[in-house]
C-alpha cells in the first residue's frame, strides 16, 4: 500500500483512501502531499463528518460580505482557495449530502469555484485527496453516493488494512510508541505481545497509541507503565469477548425467545457447566430430570430443540447416541453473560 502511495505521489491524480477509523488515513494523505511536487504548498484537511451541511459549503467555498446572517464583513476565503497550489484533504467524504456532492463534482470537472453570494469565478489548481471509513461501493449501488463523483475521486484508490490483520506491525508499532513516550528504547515482552495479539484493536493504530500514551504517563516508571498496559489489554480483551457474546445472543434472541423462556437456556447451561466440573457429559433424559427439580417442566422434544439451538450458537457440542452433550468455551461465555 505504501509502495503504491509513493508511486501515486509522483502524479497529480485525485486519491481515495479507504480504511477503518484510526488506521491513519490522514497520515497517508499528508505523506502523499509531502512526496509530491506540491510539497512546499499548503496541505489543508477538513473532517466533513464534524460539520453540518450549511457550514460545509461555506467552509469549502467561502463567502462574500453579507452572503448570509452572521457572515464576516469582509467575507471569507474557503478551503479550496486556501489550498490553491497544494492539497485539500477531504476526510469522511462519505458523509456529505447529495447537494454538496453535486457542487464538489462541478469543482473537480471545471477546476473553478465561486464564493457563496459572489459573482467572481476563481480558478483553482490543487490536488484532492479524499478518505472514508464507509463502504463507498455499497453507497454507490444504493444511490446515496453519486456514481460520477465516485469515478472522479476513485482514480487511485488506496485501502489501508486494519491493525488486527497486520500482525507483524503490532509489536513494531507498540515498541515505537513506548519508546516515544518513555524516551528510551523499549522492547515488547512475549507475554505482552500475546495480549496485544489477542485483542482485535477496533480503534486500530490510534487506539494502540492512545492506550500506550495513557499507561506511560500514568505509570511512575517504565515497569509500571508496562504493567498498566498489560492490565488494560486484559480488561479490553475480556470486555470484547463479552461484547461479542452479547452480539451473538442479541442476534439470536428472537429464535431463543421463540423456543421458550430464556431462563430455560440459562438453567441448561448451568447444568452443563456443573457436569463439566464433575468430568461428565449429560444426556437429554438426565437434563430433563435436573430441570424438573428446578421447576422447569419441558418435554423430551422441547429439551432436544433447545439443545439444538445452543449447538447452532456453538455453545454446546452433542454426541450421537447416548453419550450426551458438553458445554464449549463459547457456552461458558454465554452463561457468564446471561448470569450477569
Amino acid at each position: 500500500m505504501i509502495h503504491t502511495a509513493q508511486k501515486i505521489a509522483t502524479t497529480d491524480l485525485p486519491v481515495l483512501i479507504l480504511g477503518e477509523s484510526g488506521t491513519g488515513k490522514e497520515l497517508i494523505a499528508q505523506a502523499i502531499h509531502n512526496a509530491s511536487w506540491r510539497q512546499n504548498k499548503p496541505f489543508i484537511a477538513i473532517n466533513l463528518a464534524s460539520l453540518p451541511e450549511t457550514l460545509i459549503e461555506s467552509e469549502l467555498f467561502g463567502y462574500e460580505e453579507g452572503a448570509f446572517t452572521g457572515a464576516q464583513k469582509a467575507g471569507k476565503p474557503g478551503l479550496f482557495e486556501l489550498a490553491i497550489g497544494g492539497t485539500l484533504f477531504l476526510d469522511e467524504i462519505g458523509e456529505i449530502s447529495p447537494h454538496i456532492q453535486v457542487k464538489l463534482l462541478r469543482v473537480l470537472e471545471e477546476k473553478e469555484i465561486r464564493r457563496i453570494g459572489g459573482a467572481k469565478i476563481i480558478p483553482i489548481d490543487l490536488r484532492i485527496i479524499a478518505a472514508t471509513n464507509q463502504d463507498i461501493n455499497k453507497m454507490v449501488k444504493e444511490g446515496s453516493f453519486r456514481r460520477d463523483l465516485y469515478f472522479r475521486i476513485c482514480v487511485s484508490p488506496l485501502e489501508i488494512p486494519p491493525l488486527r490483520t497486520r500482525v507483524d506491525d503490532i509489536m513494531e508499532l507498540g515498541e515505537y510508541f513506548f519508546s516515544s513516550y518513555n524516551k528510551k528504547n523499549t522492547k515488547i515482552t512475549p507475554d505482552t505481545l500475546n495480549l496485544m495479539l489477542a485483542y482485535d484493536w477496533p480503534g486500530n493504530v490510534r487506539e494502540l497509541k492512545e492506550i500506550i500514551r495513557f499507561c506511560t504517563q500514568l505509570g511512575e516508571d517504565e515497569h509500571e507503565g508496562f504493567e498498566l498496559f498489560n492490565q488494560t489489554l486484559y480488561r479490553l480483551t475480556e470486555r470484547a469477548t463479552l461484547k461479542s457474546m452479547e452480539e451473538v445472543v442479541e442476534s439470536a434472541w428472537e429464535s431463543l425467545s421463540a423456543m421458550g423462556n430464556v431462563r430455560d437456556f440459562l438453567a441448561m447451561l448451568q447444568e452443563l457447566i456443573q457436569a463439566k466440573k464433575n468430568g461428565e457429559r449429560i444426556g437429554r433424559e438426565s437434563l430433563q430430570r435436573k430441570l424438573e427439580s428446578k421447576g422447569i417442566h419441558l418435554s423430551q422434544q422441547q429439551v432436544r430443540t433447545r439443545l439444538e439451538s445452543l449447538q447452532k450458537l456453538g455453545c454446546i457440542k452433542s454426541s450421537s447416541g447416548r453419550r450426551g452433550s458438553f458445554i464449549t468455551s463459547e457456552g461458558e461465555r454465554l452463561l457468564h453473560y446471561l448470569e450477569s
